[in-house]
């Protein structure tokens, strides 16, 4: 997925500290496991769990319904946000919870190196999600607002906006261009 990659390529780009770990679970064959709910775990002070994507589409043109807790102040919240996180992450790791507690305890309290001693290549566990480096097409395309709009869009504006991204490339292949009429049609079927 274009757009995901050029999203998680921004995120490792601006992580300076090693603090970013992008994974995906994966059953005991090995075979990745499809799950539909998002989830955005901060710190342990905000979690978010819902159907929405972290793009303004899914947001400003999806039916979706999510739920988020901010513990702010609240060291109860606070406590039941990082036994949620634990028990997930544990869940998908296919551990105890206290094997994980006992690894970031180990890892001087950093998730993500646990996580990376703990996670395994073979059965059930977490993978680092691995994304593909972009084209030119395929960046104008993940870049354009026709996946992901601030609002809804007619779709002349849709195709205007992609193919301002275009315009200007020395060479504009047959590929990008059978990408935008596959992707206006798109757009024009979920209409």
């Amino acid at each position: 997925d274009a757009r995901r990659a050029l999203i998680v390529e921004d995120l490792r780009r601006a992580d300076h500290d090693g603090r970013l770990g992008v994974y995906h679970p994966v059953n005991g064959e090995g075979r990745a496991i499809y799950v539909h709910a998002k989830l955005l775990v901060v710190d342990d002070e905000f979690v978010r769990v819902g159907s929405s994507n972290m793009a303004s589409r899914s947001l400003a043109c999806d039916t979706e319904c999510d739920l988020a807790f901010e513990a702010a102040d609240q060291p109860d919240l606070r406590a039941f946000l990082a036994r949620l996180r634990a028990q997930l992450l544990a869940e998908h790791l296919g551990i105890e919870e206290s094997e994980l507690e006992t690894a970031i305890e180990r890892c001087g309290g950093r998730l993500v190196p646990a996580i990376e001693s703990l996670r395994r290549d073979e059965g059930r566990s977490l993978r680092p999600l691995l994304t593909t480096t972009l084209g030119e097409a395929e960046m104008a395309l993940a870049r354009s607002r026709l996946f992901d709009p601030e609002g809804a869009l007619g779709p002349g504006e849709r195709l205007a906006d992609f193919a301002r991204r275009l315009a200007g490339r020395k060479r504009v292949t047959v590929t990008a261009g059978a990408l935008a009429l596959g992707a206006l049609a798109y757009a024009m079927g979920r209409r």
